[in-house]
């Protein structure tokens, strides 16, 4: 071997470098582990290439070209359509009875407060404004209630109520 200084020649025999075949083990070892964190990073990243946005965006369709299934039968595209149109429906009987539902929530919610208010003895809360009532009148209508339930759940007179809906109606 070559001529070492003190300084280098204590340091490889503290490390204990100066054997050749610790020096070909310890460049083994870091062989093996970068070959280790390589294959890991090349599974992770593997199914992941990058492309060009071109690449991946779809091409405008013409007006007169069908949807994603070209080669399917017609019953299955009839199929399809019929099933987008049952899907609008049932989202918009849902929004209905949601909508029915959060009325009678705040109806509960008032008539709770009222009979807390009662049971501690004091006054009780004044009955909502009537554009709140005209809104549960027509929200609990167009849920199906008739005029009748209406009012039994309002606790309003249903004469009032069916003139709030003969207005609702004559409205444009």
């Amino acid at each position: 071997m070559a001529a070492r200084t003190p300084v280098v020649a204590r340091m490889a025999a503290l490390d204990g470098l100066d054997d050749p075949t610790s020096l070909a083990l310890l460049l083994a070892g870091m062989a093996v582990l970068a070959w280790v964190l390589l294959r890991r990073s090349h599974r992770y990243f593997g199914g992941r290439r990058l492309r060009p946005q071109w690449v991946t965006t779809p091409r405008p369709r013409s007006p007169g070209e069908a949807g994603h299934h070209l080669t399917a039968p017609t019953e299955m595209i009839q199929w399809e359509v019929e099933m987008h149109k049952t899907a609008r429906d049932l989202m918009a009987t849902l929004d209905n009875k949601m909508s029915a539902l959060e009325a009678l929530i705040q109806d509960a919610d008032r008539a709770a407060a009222r009979l807390e208010a009662a049971r501690r003895g004091e006054p009780a809360a004044p009955l909502r404004p009537a554009d709140a009532c005209r809104e549960a009148v027509h929200v609990l209508a167009d849920y199906g209630f008739s005029p009748g339930d209406i009012a039994s759940r309002l606790g309003v007179d249903r004469e009032g109520v069916e003139r709030l809906l003969a207005r609702r109606e004559e409205t444009p």
